[in-house]
This record gives structure tokens, sequence and C-alpha cells, in this order.
């Protein structure tokens, strides 16, 4: 599309060229682990799991993990990442980054919807019932993470991430 198509687009949907509504948003999910080091040349880059070529193709076809694994190389010198060392990271990340705030999630009042204030009690003092807080924001992100990570471990193989995410989500 050239920039006069643009700008008639977005004067019939009456959007200023360079106003907020009319930047592009990226509808597909994200999951960015940074700095990811290649032992042969030392590149450092930061790996979109969800958008990095090769790394979400379609691979039901392949039988066996070798094959998986060239996906897992440097764009530089396609030398193969260490994937023990990529699943290990991933587990890391999901531990200190993500697992403590799903597992802090507040207990909230059906009734009244206060939080609860003691962490032995199953009745709120009104005596309605407690349920974990689902509509806190992070929660909700939090949840996507995990989904995209459980999706990536089944995807990629990584029985050890996979583990992990199952046992956190359920």
């Amino acid at each position: 599309m050239c920039a006069s198509e643009g700008l008639s687009i977005c004067t019939h949907d009456q959007y200023f060229e360079f106003s907020t509504e009319a930047e592009f948003v990226n509808p597909s999910k994200s999951f960015v682990l940074p700095d990811i080091i290649c032992t042969q040349c030392n590149l450092c880059r930061h790996v979109d799991l969800c958008r990095e070529p090769g790394l979400m193709d379609d691979l039901s076809a392949l039988d066996d993990r070798d094959e998986v694994v060239q996906s897992w190389q440097c764009p530089r010198c396609t030398h193969l990442y260490d994937l023990d060392m990529l699943e290990h990271r991933l587990v890391h990340v999901v531990h200190t980054q993500h697992s403590l705030p799903y597992q802090l999630r507040e207990l909230v009042c059906k009734r009244c919807n206060l939080p609860n204030e003691s962490q032995l009690n199953t009745l709120c003092g009104c005596t309605g019932t407690l349920s974990l807080d689902e509509n806190a924001s992070n929660v909700v992100e939090i949840d996507e993470i995990f989904r995209i990570l459980l999706h990536l471990a089944k995807h990629q193989r990584f029985g050890y991430l996979q583990e992990t995410m199952e046992r956190l989500m359920h």
C-alpha cells in the first residue's frame, strides 16, 4: 500500500495520518526471551518465541527431536543453540517473573467484593464465599503467558518446561 492509499484510508475512517488510532498494532501473541548468546560467535539477541521464523512452523511431520533443533540456530553463524540451556532458562524466567504473582492472587468475596484479610478463612466476614480475583489485569496477562509457554513446550518438545507449566496451571 502506498502512502497516498494509507492517507485516503485514514481520512475515510476519520483518523489523522499520524494519530495513535492509525498506528499498526500486531495482533499476534508475543513472548521475548532476552539475551540469547551464541556460544560460537557470541551474537547476543532477543528472540520472540512466537514470531521467530521457523520456531513455530508445523513440526507434526517430524519424528526426531534432532529435526526440531534445526530451527534453533544462530542467524549469523548457523551454530545450533543449546536447547537444554534454553529450556532451563525459560523455566527460570517462569519461576522468577511470573509464578509468584500468579500464586499470590487475592481471594475476593463474591458477595461484597472485598479482598480476604485472613489467610485461614474459608468465608468472608459477611459470610460470602471466597474466590480468586480473576479480574486483575496481571492475572489475564500471566494466564496468556502461561498458555504461550505451554504451547511452545509442547510444540518444541520441551518436557521439563511442559511439566512445569502444567503443574503451575492446574
